[in-house]
């Protein structure tokens, strides 16, 4: 299983990955988190031990078309609590980050193979929708603030990844997609309805709404790692998105959190 997350940039993309790793660990789970963000913060919200990147790792080579079982390994770091991460990192010269796109996506088949979860943070924009890294994504989630701005970056996100099917004649992804939607406003509100119709309007899932958390904002202004995932005393943040997890049954396994039903807000992406 494969989650995903796509959005514009600082709408809280990392702290759901974040906090879906805190909720894995809670439960005992085994999963990895594959921070694809070159400058991806990741790490520090779950105070995982330092590893090379994979730029890092492929700075020093020619050319490689694929990192080994042993190289891959090498870079996973230990996350206290349970988990492993892998970073794809950035290099420092000229040139793009087409390679160590690619060799993430490549690295990122192997980890599936391997864990039964495994979290995926995107970058802000369309680089791995376009490269097919989330291709395989059981659950793509778009993650927006309530500005009209964000969610029209979730409206072209969803509409890249159908014309990308379309055009192509293959499946580029074939899991369910999420809209999650950071916000003050409360479920049943005239705020909530109106993010609603606007989600509507936009041709987008009917959005779950994830609270502002005070606690974990404060935690990320000092650089700190997010709090552990506590049965009794869940944050709101936390209880929402362990909510959500449920609803949608997405770490049970199961193909029916892929089928549309009454109680999954999801939409298929064909």
């Amino acid at each position: 299983m494969l989650i995903a997350t796509v959005g514009k940039g600082g709408v809280g993309k990392t702290t759901l990955i974040a906090t879906l790793a805190r909720l894995l660990q809670s439960q005992g789970t085994s999963f990895a988190v594959v921070d694809a963000d070159p400058v991806g913060m990741v790490g520090m919200l779950l105070a995982a031990e330092q590893r090379p990147t994979i730029a890092q790792a492929i700075e020093r080579t020619v050319r490689q078309e694929a990192l080994t079982p042993e190289q891959i390994d090498e870079l996973l770091a230990p996350l206290p609590g349970g988990g492993v991460m892998l970073r794809m990192g950035h290099h420092r010269r000229d040139g793009c980050f087409c390679r160590a796109n690619t060799l993430t996506k490549l690295a990122l088949g192997r980890i599936a193979g391997n864990y039964p979860v495994v979290l995926m943070d995107s970058e802000a924009g369309l680089e791995h929708i376009t490269r097919g890294t989330s291709a395989m994504a059981t659950h793509l989630v778009l993650v927006a603030d309530e500005s009209r701005a964000a969610l029209e970056v979730a409206r072209c996100t969803l509409e890249t990844v159908r014309a990308l099917i379309n055009s192509s004649g293959q499946e580029r992804a074939r899991g369910a997609v999420h809209l999650l939607i950071r916000t003050d406003a409360v479920e049943g509100s005239k705020r909530h309805e109106g993010l609603g119709r606007l989600a509507q309007e936009l041709e987008l899932p009917q959005p779950r709404l994830l609270p502002n958390s005070r606690i974990i904002a404060d935690r990320q202004a000092m650089g700190e790692p997010l709090p552990q995932f506590h049965g009794t005393d869940l944050l709101p943040f936390y209880t929402v998105v362990q909510s959500w997890t449920q609803a949608n049954r997405i770490f049970n396994g199961e193909l029916v959190a892929l089928r549309p039903s009454t109680v999954c807000r999801s939409a298929r992406l064909d």
